[in-house]
């Protein structure tokens, strides 16, 4: 059951999208707030701790304080992202390896527009980062914005969303040593070097010297986090996560403690009377701490005897709700969404196949989502046979063992569940009959075929949707694309 803080928390991030509230502005009070959701005082600040945390606004305590408007709707939605694949320990490789995918597919989409207004603003952002950089944060920070600039020349809400989540979330789980600033210096012109290559091999429409430097970059990267480490929460001198509230790196420090003693779901980590002493923090933080983490399912708290914490199981569904309710705020289109899905599930049907082989549990799991599709073929209630259907893809990106993919591909279906709903029992037989084929090429590790007939299955099943100029077109780009 969900606590009424956390619940009063996901209506306050709410109410700041639909609203639109301005930056800077202190919207409520505490006392406005436990009037407005007829609780306590202690509930609304435990709504407030978590709403700060989650990066969807700031508090501002004393007189004239409140609930303070610090943030775009857009960084909101990001924070919230990142703060939950922190705490649910996204991976740093999957991290790398996911956004790599999204930097070849938003360079693709760029591409395929082919149009003199794409050129022109290649040709503006060659020039900003052509600019050499005054130190090493700025060096970083622009490749960071590289990228996000990048997916903003596609227009694509869902790209520019997903990169600056994985890269922000980067930076607050990374921290790169070097050995002497100028040696980390060169190594950032070489990269903006590269960087203004790919821009180059993209303005001379070459999609196979564009994708290959792509993947240059990646392995890079991949490289670089092998020169990185881990530094515990109050150690980081990144801003993001210096001036965290002693709850959180509490939070933090226990999220990572979990993940690094590989605890499983039900193990039982503690009473409250250990963590005080473990953490060395006082009864208020330990409680908000764990509060953070409750509202993600990361952890469970039992009261009374023989109670005390344990690990739950991650639980996205709030963070997707939010964010999609922001997404539902923009001027998208469907094709949007198409392409922010092949990105996702072509690649982790691939993975799958190449990871898979033969294993018969991994396997029988894909297979079971099937039949449990199959099952509602004659219902008379498409809600559930959609619902169920969604949940193939993401035992797809489970199976291909990549954490941030399965998260995204959750939200990408997270929003098919929506607003889209089968229409008849002939379509939702389709559907299933073609995600049967995909996975039979992941069961027989076969990664070109899995990667072919996922191509397929989103051509044939959800091109007609789309509203773009012609059904023709669409299927031209997924060729083009495949």
């Amino acid at each position: 059951m969900i606590k009424k803080s956390a619940q009063i928390a996901d209506q306050i991030g709410e109410a700041l999208i639909e609203m639109g509230w301005p930056l800077g502005q202190t919207v409520r009070t505490e006392s406005e707030l436990m009037a407005e959701y007829e609780t306590s005082r202690a509930v609304v600040r435990e709504a407030l701790s978590l709403v700060e945390h989650r990066g969807i606004a700031n508090v501002k305590t004393g007189r004239g304080g409140g609930l303070h408007v610090a943030y775009t709707r857009k960084e909101a939605a990001v924070n919230e992202l990142s703060a939950y694949m922190e705490l649910a320990d996204c991976q740093r490789d999957d991290l790398v390896l996911m956004t790599g995918a999204m930097h070849a597919k938003v360079a693709e989409v760029a591409l395929r527009e082919c149009s003199d207004e794409t050129a022109s603003r290649l040709e503006a952002l060659r020039a900003m980062f052509a600019l050499p950089a005054s130190d090493l944060a700025e060096s970083i920070e622009s490749f960071d914005q590289f990228w996000i600039e990048l997916a903003q020349l596609t227009g694509n809400t869902y790209f520019s969303l997903l990169i600056s989540a994985c890269q922000k979330t980067l930076r607050s789980i990374i921290y790169f040593e070097p050995r002497d600033v100028a040696s980390a210096m060169e190594h950032a012109d070489r990269s903006r070097a590269h960087k203004l290559k790919i821009i180059d091999a993209m303005l001379s429409w070459n999609w196979p010297l564009t994708s290959s430097l792509i993947d240059h970059d990646v392995q890079q990267r991949l490289e670089a986090l092998k020169r990185t480490r881990l530094l515990a929460p109050e150690q980081h001198t990144n801003p993001d996560i210096s001036r965290l509230k002693l709850s959180h790196l509490t939070a933090l420090k226990l999220a990572r403690d979990i993940t690094e003693n590989e605890l499983e779901k039900g193990h039982r980590i503690g009473s409250e009377e250990e963590l005080l002493k473990r953490f060395g923090v006082s009864r208020p933080v330990l409680r908000e701490a764990l509060r953070t983490l409750e509202a993600y399912s990361i952890v469970k708290m039992k009261s009374g005897r023989g109670g005390g914490l344990s690990v739950g199981q991650p639980d996205p569904s709030h963070t997707f709700d939010w964010v999609l309710k922001y997404l539902n705020t923009l001027p998208t289109r469907m094709h949007y969404h198409l392409d922010f899905r092949i990105a996702l599930e072509v690649q982790a049907a691939e993975q799958a196949a190449k990871r898979v082989g033969r294993n018969e549990t991994d396997v029988a799991g894909l297979y079971e989502r099937i039949e449990a599709a199959q099952s509602h073929i004659s219902s008379p209630h498409t809600e559930a046979a959609t619902a169920t259907t969604a949940r193939i893809p993401v035992e797809i990106a489970r199976v291909a063992g990549n954490t941030v993919q399965t998260f995204f591909t959750g939200l990408a279906l997270a929003n098919v569940v929506s607003v889209f709903r089968f229409k008849s029992s002939q379509e939702i037989t389709r559907v299933i009959n073609s995600y049967r084929l995909v996975i039979d090429a992941i069961a027989a590790g076969d990664e070109g075929r899995a990667r072919r007939q996922t191509y397929q299955h989103l051509r044939d099943n959800y091109a007609p949707y789309l509203q773009v100029r012609s059904e023709d077109q669409i299927k031209l780009k997924l060729a083009q694309s495949a």
